[in-house]
This record gives C-alpha cells, structure tokens and sequence, in this order.
C-alpha cells in the first residue's frame, strides 16, 4: 500500500515519510496535485533497478575482477611450522 503526500507536508514531516518507506510502505509525493516522485526503502529500490541478488547468486557468480587483481606481499602468508 501506498501513502500520498503533498510535496509541502512531505518536506515538513520528512522523518515520517522515510520511516514508512523503511517499513516497506511506498511513499508517494504530490506537486501540483500532479505525482512526482516516490519514496521507497534502498533495498526495494535496488531490486527495481535489478542490481540485487541473493547470497546463493553472489556465490555462484564470477568475481568482480578476474583479471585486474594483483596481490603483492612482502611477508610470508604465516609462519613456517615444522612438525617432528
């Protein structure tokens, strides 16, 4: 469900609307009794932009940088352990 606020009343009680935008209530905004914009929590906006995916998806996926990543040290990863 979505709320409808004018533009003057989301300015002064902005706290409210992104409160209900985090509970996962979209927040619709009035100019001119014209909707201009809504406000919704980051993470559904990511999922409306396609960018989000699950922790499964991540894992099976590629990295990012396959072929740009260099690792360098100048001390050995650990110490040398000798068993006797």
């Amino acid at each position: 469900m979505e709320r409808v606020w004018q533009l003057q009343d989301a300015k002064s009680r902005f706290s409210e609307v992104v409160e209900k935008a985090i509970s996962g209530e979209a927040q619709v905004v009035t100019k001119r009794g014209k909707r201009v914009v809504v406000v919704v929590d980051y993470r559904r906006y990511l999922e409306l932009m396609g960018q989000t995916k699950s922790l499964l998806e991540v894992l099976r996926g590629e990295p990012p940088y396959t072929d740009a990543l260099v690792v360098e040290r100048d001390m050995p990863l650990g110490r040398e352990v000798r068993f006797e």
